[in-house]
């Protein structure tokens, strides 16, 4: 599967958790996840897909500290569900990689700039968004969500490893 479809895939398995929460358990601050709400982690997630993929070859720079936060992704999960299809439609129709900047900003300091391509940033995104997922299957979990894809957050190395080590 190539990248694009993997991040898609992934994406749908998070629109299957959207759907089966409601809008209080999306906005509620957990005391498990340090006052973030589920909102807000699906909110994060969604803006690093979303930075990234303003990027092309004409403005080829990134810089995720920089992104947009949108307080309706985090409110709202009709909103939330929207940017998923804007985000996937946008990951069908990309299959171009190409040289770009990251650009980090640091405390107080001059911005750090790292040499990486749309793919390298597109797999740190798929991976960051595993990380998320992981948390949002931890704290649906704690308030009684079930139902979520078999491998919802879970990385495809842990993935890969589990079944080499079932045979």
């Amino acid at each position: 599967m190539e990248l694009p479809q993997k991040c898609i895939h992934q994406l749908e398995d998070l629109r299957i958790f959207l759907q089966q929460i409601n809008q209080e358990q999306f906005k509620k601050p957990l005391s498990e996840l340090s006052k973030a709400s589920l909102g807000q982690h699906t909110r994060h997630i969604l803006e690093f897909y979303t930075c990234l993929l303003k990027s092309t070859k004409e403005e080829p720079s990134v810089c995720y500290d920089r992104r947009e936060r949108n307080p309706l992704l985090e409110n709202e999960i009709p909103a939330a569900l929207q940017e998923i299809s804007e985000v996937t439609e946008r990951l069908d129709k990309r299959d171009q990689d190409f040289a770009l900047e990251q650009i980090i900003l640091s405390d107080g300091q001059d911005p750090l700039s790292l040499t990486s391509t749309f793919f390298r940033e597109l797999w740190y995104v798929y991976e960051h968004t595993t990380h998320h997922m992981a948390i949002l299957k931890i704290a649906s979990k704690l308030m009684g969500v079930v139902g979520l894809p078999e491998n919802f957050g879970v990385a495809d190395s842990t993935i890969s490893y589990r079944r080499s080590a079932a045979h």
